[in-house]
């Protein structure tokens, strides 16, 4: 009996060594994997999360998110402020941190700057509480916004008129938009579609030096005026000077 009890309390008392050793084990390794984000105030504690593009759709914040950068951030914002017909501005707004706030003295704010650690741009200050009423008008609601909002369905149907714009954005927004944004608007849709009639002009240059480098011995000529404006421009490819036998089979 004495040698059955000694092996008992000798196994007992391994048994308990291993749970002391297993909790030391756990604590080290849950030290290790902690990971706090700076911030002015210690007390603080982050929800940590990236904000990608895809949450753009249906922006929330929270004190902790982190964006890429300060365009991202402003992006979100507008984005909101346009959803929720709030009237939000820019109090603070450089390349390092913004500061958002909601207009006719609502508590709403939000503040965000770089972060050293993530190299990113923080949310170290939110508050979302509204007291004041939705916009019937945006000043968000900008010809940009609509554009890069409608630029696919003015890419299906490009006839699409003005009036046309303005109904779908009244169905979709009950919003009424003054005919000269919806041009503008149209407009910049349009030059993301077909391109910048400026940025393809631009373009002949690389195009003359391509052909001179693939098709050796053609000729390229751009004629400009004395503004600087295209006028014309003539090109001879070289395998069509040479003809068909000798260069094009």
């Amino acid at each position: 009996e004495d040698l059955v009890n000694e092996n008992s309390q000798t196994g007992e008392e391994n048994k308990g060594k291993g749970k002391v050793k297993q909790l030391k084990e756990d604590d080290n390794s849950e030290d290790d994997r902690l990971e706090l984000p700076d911030s002015d105030d210690e007390d603080m504690k982050f929800n940590f999360k990236y904000f990608i593009d895809a949450d753009t759709n249906e922006p929330k914040f929270h004190v902790g998110q982190v964006f890429s950068s300060i365009d991202q951030l402003r992006k979100a914002i507008r984005e909101y402020s346009c959803k929720e017909r709030l009237g939000i501005t820019f109090p603070k707004n450089d390349k390092t941190r913004i500061g958002a706030r909601c207009t006719n003295g609502c508590p709403w704010y939000l503040y965000a700057s770089h972060d050293n650690r993530t190299k990113g741009i923080m949310v170290k200050t939110f508050k979302d509480e509204h007291t004041c009423s939705k916009k019937w008008q945006v000043r968000a609601f900008t010809a940009r916004y609509i554009a890069d909002k409608y630029v696919e369905k003015i890419r299906a149907d490009e006839k699409m008129s003005i009036k046309g714009l303005g109904g779908l954005i009244h169905q979709e927004w009950n919003m009424r938009i003054h005919r000269q944004k919806l041009w503008r608007a149209k407009k910049i849709a349009l030059n993301t579609i077909y391109g910048d009639e400026i940025a393809q002009y631009r373009k002949l240059w690389d195009y003359a030096a391509e052909l001179r480098r693939s098709n050796p011995g053609s000729a390229f000529f751009i004629e400009v005026g004395n503004d600087g404006i295209f006028r014309k421009c003539y090109f001879s490819f070289d395998a069509c000077k040479r003809g068909f036998l000798s260069a094009c089979r």
